[in-house]
């Protein structure tokens, strides 16, 4: 029902904003990739979707129409509700679940918080089928996130290799962008020391 919201940040935390859109306050649950795109006391328009249950009515907005495609994309999947489609889109950029699905990546799934194995393996199943007619999906882009996401990794590797915990290297390297392996070592080493 309610698709987007203008407004202005009020409020923030770890799991939602409260945007005033003319002196209502509306709480919105969104994922922390679209939380470091805010920032308080602004004007920001949100895309969202209404999930109703039961006993709750709750709204979840992101940054991107992508973003919210994907959560919805997520959330249609048997046994996959809001919480875990948030921690998906939370973990991972929306192109890097593009490139995990197409690339049959388990591992990168298994790794977000509420997400087993079996329940990995049953979302690459279902995902791709549906982003076969999803607008935004590439081929050339996915492969291209793939080439990132080898760079990100061997990084890591790196930089766990050179006494950094794995945490540690991790978040620097998510943050930095790099064309080389090399490039990224260098880069998160600055930050690091």
């Amino acid at each position: 029902m309610i698709r987007y919201i203008k407004g202005r940040v009020e409020y923030m935390n770890s799991q939602f904003v409260i945007l005033d859109n003319q002196g209502l306050g509306y709480r919105v649950y969104t994922s922390s990739n679209t939380l470091g795109k805010l920032n308080l006391n602004t004007e920001t328009m949100l895309h969202t979707h209404q999930h109703v249950r039961e006993d709750q009515l709750t709204l979840f907005g992101f940054e991107s129409l992508e973003e919210l495609e994907l959560f919805e994309l997520l959330i249609g999947i048997s046994k996959i509700g809001p919480k875990v489609g948030l921690s998906v889109l939370s973990s991972m950029r929306p192109k890097e679940v593009r490139a995990a699905v197409l690339s049959n990546d388990k591992k990168t799934f298994s790794k977000v918080p509420g997400i087993g194995a079996k329940t990995a393996e049953r979302m690459i199943l279902e995902l791709k089928d549906k982003l076969k007619d999803f607008d935004l999906w590439e081929y050339e882009e996915a492969i291209e996130i793939e080439s990132d996401q080898k760079i990100l990794k061997e990084a890591v590797e790196a930089l766990e290799a050179l006494g950094y915990s794995s945490l540690e290297a991790e978040g620097v390297c998510k943050k930095i962008s790099a064309d080389t392996v090399e490039s990224m070592i260098k880069k998160a080493l600055k930050e690091l020391i």
